[in-house]
Formats: C-alpha cells, sequence, structure tokens
C-alpha cells in the first residue's frame, strides 16, 4: 500500500516485469498520482490481493485503466477504487468477480465524465452498497439517457431507479 505515495509528478508508468504474484494488499497503490496519464499493469498478478481500496484514487489524469486480466476473487475491499478518476470514460470490468467484497463504498465516487462500465453480472455483485455510483451523473448504458445511471450488463441494460429499487 501506498507503493507511490512520494511521487505525485509520475506521468506514466510501464509495470510489464513487475512480479506482484505474492501481494495482498494494493490499497493506495497509485492514490493522489493526479499527472498519471499512462500506467500499464495488464500483466499485474492479482490472485492473492484482498484489499484494492483507494487503489487509483485520484488518478485525475488517467484516460484508461486496463484491469481486465485481475483476478479479484479473494479481494474483500473496493471502497473508493476509482474515486476521483474524473478523466475516465469507461471501465471494463466484465472480469471483476466481487462475491467476496465487503467494501465497494464509493468505488466510483465523483467520476463524472464515467459514462460506462461493462460488468458480468453472475461475477460482478455488489452487497446492497447504494455509495458505490455516489456523483457519477453522466453514467449511462448504450441505451441510458444522458443523466441517468445505467450498467451494462452482458447483453442487458439496467437503470439505476431499477437496480436500486431490487436491492
Amino acid at each position: 500500500s501506498y507503493l507511490f505515495a512520494n511521487c505525485p509528478s509520475l506521468i506514466g508508468i510501464d509495470f510489464t516485469n513487475f512480479d506482484t504474484s505474492n501481494t495482498t494488499n494494493m490499497s493506495k497503490m497509485f492514490v493522489g498520482l493526479g499527472f498519471l496519464e499512462k500506467l500499464v499493469i495488464d500483466k499485474f498478478c492479482t490472485s492473492k490481493v484482498k484489499n484494492m481500496s483507494f487503489m487509483f484514487s485520484n488518478c485525475c489524469s488517467l484516460k484508461s485503466i486496463d484491469v481486465s486480466s485481475f483476478d479479484t476473487s479473494n479481494v474483500t475491499d473496493m471502497s473508493y477504487m476509482f474515486a476521483c478518476c474524473k478523466c475516465l470514460t469507461s471501465l471494463l470490468l466484465n472480469n471483476f468477480n466481487t462475491k467476496n467484497v465487503i467494501n465497494m463504498n464509493y468505488m466510483f465516487l465523483g467520476d463524472e465524465f464515467l459514462q460506462q462500465i461493462i460488468i458480468d453480472d453472475d461475477i460482478f455483485e455488489y452487497n446492497n452498497d447504494k455509495t458505490i455510483f455516489e456523483n457519477t451523473d453522466n453514467l449511462k448504458g448504450d441505451y441510458g439517457s444522458e443523466n441517468k445511471l445505467t450498467i451494462i450488463l452482458k447483453e442487458k441494460t439496467i437503470n439505476k431507479d431499477f437496480f436500486h429499487d431490487a436491492i
């Protein structure tokens, strides 16, 4: 945790050959790297990670984050994971297994330009957390309106109001 806390002016990091196979805590790993524009983490081994809270929080210059290879089956905390990533417009989380996650509070807090999150509803669960999408007013799906929160679940779109009524 806090791996790059003292490097706030970093603009790019390439972790192609970085071994994370024994890592259990990635909390706050990139927190506050406001100038970070490029992050290559597609080879991260995350199978033992339990804590990803605040992992990318306040990485305001990142326009994309490739977490498609992340194994999140052992993660219990994803709170604030993508909070205040103000340049993100979409996230591909279709491999995120959140069945063991206990805390997803404010996972996408303040991601004001985030328009789409793609997930697999067989493995992505929310644990009744209504704060997960706090201040993400532009989040929408293929059929969503400009100001409606929708999530792509496989091939169907679910509206925020429907989803919150269901939990």
